[in-house]
């Protein structure tokens, strides 16, 4: 089994969206997990996030698992 590296509540404010920051911030991310032998990298967000899906999904992220949940 490889190594996993979970990526959580990562977050660019709005006013700073669309200038890279985001993708510098992910690959530094990713650069830390090679260095520490990590095999595969998850990341979870909301279904109603569009921006963050489609960021994940251009740096090659796949659908794995769908999360339901009722409010009470």
């Amino acid at each position: 089994m490889p190594k996993v590296a979970e990526l959580e509540n990562t977050l660019v404010l709005e006013a700073y969206r669309g200038k890279g920051i985001g993708k510098q911030l992910f690959d530094g991310f990713v650069e830390w997990c090679k260095e520490q032998d990590v095999g595969k990298i998850k990341v979870e967000a909301s279904a109603q996030n569009e921006g963050a899906i489609n960021f994940y999904h251009k740096r090659g992220f796949k659908d794995y698992a769908l999360v339901m949940e009722v409010d009470l």
